[in-house]
């Protein structure tokens, strides 16, 4: 079977059409504002390059986050609209598993963490286990400080994967039993996508796609500044 994936949670934005064999193609972009206009030719170009048309697409697969917050209300919109159109069953992923999916070989904890901006990153600790990835932590917004004292606590080696460790790598690369991933890990791929889809769809953790909705962990920058805005006006 062959399943969309669409992940708009960083500033890379990515799409890719495959199965849980191979990826037939991807594309992505490096620019967080661009997305809007790279999802819909970036889809129509994967179709192209893997042969195939959006109609034999068996599921689609959506980063919801944590993340940017218009990047994610871009992509979640795009995959409900396509879902709805073909007909299709949804399944909602998370950056930071797709984070720590990629790095499933390491036999020690991971910690994803994502670029949150505001001084602060998007975090959730891992475990390893035969053929993906455990969750043992909540989803978190925190300063890379705060976690620091959690990393100060942990009893084995572990790997630090996301933009936000590779932002914050002068932090966390002074810790004893602490590696930061390259980039290659910074950002959520094709492969960790497809391959944590087709494991969802397998065991049809499916979702309506009125069902799936951004995880964004934080207000918006505007609402933000409205809510600072009230305060001063005494609203």
């Amino acid at each position: 079977m062959l399943f969309l994936t669409i992940s708009t949670s960083t500033e890379q934005g990515m799409v890719a059409i495959g199965s849980s064999e191979r990826v037939l193609a991807s594309a992505s972009v490096g620019k967080a504002q661009a997305q809007g206009e790279f999802l819909t030719p970036a889809i129509e170009f994967c179709a192209c390059q893997a042969q195939v048309d959006l109609r034999q697409i068996a599921g689609v697969a959506v980063d919801r986050g944590p993340g940017l917050f218009t990047g994610l209300r871009i992509g979640v919109a795009t995959a409900k609209a396509i879902a709805l159109t073909l007909s299709v069953p949804m399944v909602p992923l998370e950056s930071l598993d797709l984070l720590a999916f990629a790095a499933r070989v390491a036999r020690r904890p991971i910690w994803s963490l994502l670029d949150a901006r505001r001084g602060e990153v998007f975090a959730a600790r891992y475990r390893p286990t035969p053929g993906g990835v455990e969750r043992s932590s909540d989803y978190r917004l925190a300063t890379p400080n705060a976690l620091v004292g959690d990393l100060m606590t942990e009893t084995e080696d572990v790997l630090l994967v996301g933009n936000g460790a590779c932002q914050y790598y002068d932090v966390f690369s002074r810790l004893s039993g602490v590696t930061v991933g390259d980039v290659g890990l910074a950002h959520p791929t094709a492969e960790s996508a497809l391959g944590l889809a087709c494991s969802r769809f397998t065991l049809e953790e499916f979702s309506p796609p009125s069902g799936v909705v951004p995880l964004y962990l934080r207000k918006s920058d505007a609402e933000i500044k409205w809510g600072t805005r009230r305060e001063s006006i005494g609203v």
